[in-house]
């Protein structure tokens, strides 16, 4: 049975990897190498893996509160980034530059945009989750094709440290709130060299995640995530935990993605409220003592602590 879950496993992770490779050469076959001119093989690779994976990864979690979260990311993705903006390519109102730019369903990541103002004060009450690990096409694909490669995740000090390249690509970005908002010449230069930058660094880190964990992007170099990583900080979204009940285990460690110090960071300082935290709920899941809680606006308002995400 060993032997044969081992091949299993093995021909999961090259299919996976296909996927990936898939993807990422469908891309940029369509931005830079033009090999075919086929929707098959363009932009739309992405959202046709994470459609097939969704379905796989909904069909194969044990998890009741993983599978509801992959099956909510999965038609989100597939919904508004994908099908809402082919058949339905709707103007969405916005300031500055994105005026006559943005499309409802992929304006998530531009800002000035109604689709960003919405996300940042959702993030605000809610936390980092409701787009990293409920809405994000970025983190669909690593939840569903990168699954395979989570046992890859490298969670040394040293790797916890690189979490501030983020600042490289998210001080640019802070930059594009003021540039957008004057429109000119100069303004698309730099607006399409960012966006194109953070494109071809985002693909390229699909070809490392089975040697670096599918959360590479996430982790290190996603711009978009470090601006809601933020309002993780002063929002009201955090993880408790009674510290004098942790045993230093070290299982909700294992668990992160994100590489997170959960359990030190609970016995510091009670609590995970950190930038990185994209809420996925497998920490939570993975402590024997249940003493891990999700706490947002609700608990503030509410009174009352939220049950184990099962």
């Amino acid at each position: 049975m060993s032997r044969l879950q081992d091949r299993r496993g093995t021909l999961i992770k090259g299919l996976s990897y296909l996927a990936l490779l898939y993807a990422a050469l469908g891309w940029g076959n369509e931005r830079y190498f033009h090999w075919v001119q086929s929707p098959w093989f363009s932009h739309y690779s992405e959202f046709i893996v994470i459609g097939i994976f969704g379905v796989y990864r909904c069909c194969a979690e044990k998890n009741a509160y993983t599978r509801r979260r992959i099956a909510v990311l999965t038609t989100v993705v597939i919904t508004f980034w994908f099908l809402l903006p082919t058949v339905l390519p709707t103007p969405e109102p916005s300031l500055g530059y994105f005026k006559n730019h943005a499309t409802l369903g992929r304006s998530l990541h531009l800002p000035m945009t109604l689709t960003f103002f919405l996300a940042l004060g959702l993030v605000l009450l809610f936390g980092r989750r409701v787009v990293c690990s409920w809405a994000c096409p970025c983190v669909g694909i690593r939840d569903t094709v990168g699954n395979a490669f989570r046992t890859q995740t490298i969670r040394t000090r040293s790797a916890w440290r690189l979490r501030h390249l983020k600042w490289i690509l998210g001080s640019f970005y802070f930059a594009l709130f003021v540039l957008v908002l004057t429109p000119s010449a100069a303004t698309r230069i730099v607006v399409d060299r960012f966006f194109g930058t953070v494109s071809v660094l985002y693909f390229v880190s699909l070809f490392l995640i089975p040697v670096t964990g599918n959360r590479n992007w996430c982790r290190w170099l996603c711009p978009y995530g470090h601006i809601f990583g933020l309002l993780n900080k002063i929002g009201f979204y955090s993880i408790k935990a009674d510290r004098d009940r942790c045993t230093s285990c070290g299982r909700c460690d294992r668990e992160c993605d994100m590489g997170i110090p959960v359990s030190s960071l609970v016995k510091a300082e009670g609590r995970v409220k950190a930038t990185e935290c994209v809420g996925c709920g497998r920490c939570v899941n993975a402590c024997s003592l249940e003493i891990l809680q999700v706490w947002d606006v609700r608990r503030q308002l509410g009174g009352q602590s939220f049950p184990k995400p099962r």
